[in-house]
């Protein structure tokens, strides 16, 4: 962020965004064909996708600077959102480790 511009919400969006079509590329392909062994490769591949990009959010995070209280809050709800966004692509994936095809 820089201190010219307030601090804005597309952190927050991009981690739960990344999520979401996370979770959606996970489905999609374990409902189209069910009970496949390239589902659970797939889903390992969205993952690593996922997980990079949640990085990358959360690297730019680390790298901004807040000035003044709101943006400071807003850092650091971002920052939950990221982590948060980590742990439902983990849960997303969690069944394409425990289950076998």
């Amino acid at each position: 962020m820089n201190a010219n511009r307030p601090a804005s919400w597309q952190p927050v969006l991009n981690a739960l965004s990344i999520w979401f079509f996370h979770f959606l590329a996970c489905w999609a392909v374990s409902e189209f064909s069910p009970h496949r062994w390239w589902n659970h490769v797939s889903a390992w591949g969205f993952t690593v996708v996922a997980l990079a990009a949640v990085g990358v959010v959360h690297w730019r995070l680390e790298h901004a600077d807040a000035t003044g209280e709101l943006a400071r809050w807003k850092l650091r709800f971002a920052r939950g959102a990221t982590a948060l966004a980590l742990i439902a692509i983990l849960f997303t994936a969690w069944p394409s480790v425990a289950l076998r095809p």
